[in-house]
């Protein structure tokens, strides 16, 4: 509820009003949580169908807003957050903090030994990376995502893999 407050631009009033009119209707569920309220959708498809509803620029504003407010409540644990930050900054224009929440996160799932999952932030973090300046920052992080994923895909494809050949010689380059 925290978050949603932070990410809408409604009165409170007006908020609780929307959110109990969801939850009469039956499209989401109130559940407890710690220290706040949680709410989801009770039908994926539903959560969908409102999701591909919102234009894609204003999605982008959403998802941007909602990263931020990840930030702003939960700044002393963050590291709790990091694969929510990671994708609503993946979607939303912010790539430079997309980047950065997507090798966290990739550094979080390998710590866990979640390779496959580790696998996927740094794929996802090497295509966000694109879209920052061609400098020697940009080189440095994509060196160092090229390194983490070739940790990774070392224990989910083996050494000897065309992915692991391919990150070697990315990285040499």
């Amino acid at each position: 509820l925290s978050l949603v407050r932070a990410v809408s631009a409604r009165a409170d009033d007006e908020l609780d009003r929307l959110l109990e009119t969801l939850q009469l209707t039956e499209f989401i569920y109130e559940q407890p949580a710690v220290g706040d309220i949680e709410y989801s959708f009770k039908h994926a498809l539903t959560q969908d169908v409102a999701y591909n509803s919102v234009l894609t620029e204003r999605r982008k504003l959403l998802h941007q807003r909602a990263a931020d407010g990840i930030e702003g409540l939960f700044a002393g644990q963050l590291e709790d957050h990091l694969d929510e930050l990671a994708r609503h900054y993946a979607r939303s224009p912010d790539n430079a903090k997309a980047v950065k929440y997507s090798r966290l996160a990739a550094q979080q799932a390998a710590q866990r030994l979640a390779y496959d999952e580790a696998v996927g932030h740094l794929t996802n973090g090497l295509e966000l990376l694109r879209g920052l300046p061609n400098d020697s920052e940009r080189a440095r992080k994509e060196l160092e995502l090229q390194l983490s994923l070739l940790e990774s895909l070392r224990w989910t494809t083996g050494m000897g893999s065309e992915e692991v050949g391919r990150t070697l010689l990315r990285a040499r380059e």
